[in-house]
């Protein structure tokens, strides 16, 4: 009686050992797939804002350029009252205000760009960290099966060379 209840506690060791890696390895690798998928769609996210951050460029920029020509008027109208004539030097004015006017206009749109190449960089990024992040998780789970694995020989042969398996 003594071996047999030797034999089921060594057995019921191993077995519980064998159970404990295979849901450390399990929970392991659904971090792996939750870290991959958690990087993805935060990728996303940033792909996204992007995206919004240029067509947010584009209608600033457009209605930049509709005050643009609102100011322009403006200052045509101003030089017509006054008596002045749309040559030479209010010309070149004129010509002067509506570059630099437009410059406003093409800033809104570089700045937008750059802001817009961070954020893919950013989702780039994310991808990566999710992959290395993954991967490390993934190899940790080959490391908690050679481990759990090592355990359990190591414990069968020990009850083995005590005589529990009789």
């Amino acid at each position: 009686m003594a071996v047999a209840t030797s034999t089921a506690l060594a057995i019921a060791a191993i077995g519980t050992s064998v159970v404990g890696t295979g849901v450390s390895i399990y929970g392991q690798q659904q971090q792996a797939k939750t870290a991959q998928r958690t990087a993805e769609r935060n990728a996303k996210i940033q792909e996204n804002q992007a995206l919004q951050v240029e067509m947010d460029a584009r209608e600033n920029a457009r209605r930049q350029r509709d005050e643009n020509k609102r100011r322009m008027k403006t200052q045509r109208s101003r030089y017509a009252a006054s008596g002045v004539i749309n040559e030479g030097t209010p010309l070149e004015v004129m010509a002067e205000t509506a570059g630099l006017l437009e410059l406003d206009a093409l800033e809104i749109g570089r700045q937008a760009k750059a802001k817009a190449t961070n954020l893919r960089a950013g989702a780039a990024s994310s991808r990566i960290s999710g992959e290395n992040q993954s991967n490390a998780l993934k190899i940790a789970s080959g490391a908690t099966l050679l481990s759990g694995a090592s355990s359990a020989a190591g414990m069968t042969y020990e009850f083995g060379k005590s005589g529990a398996f009789g």
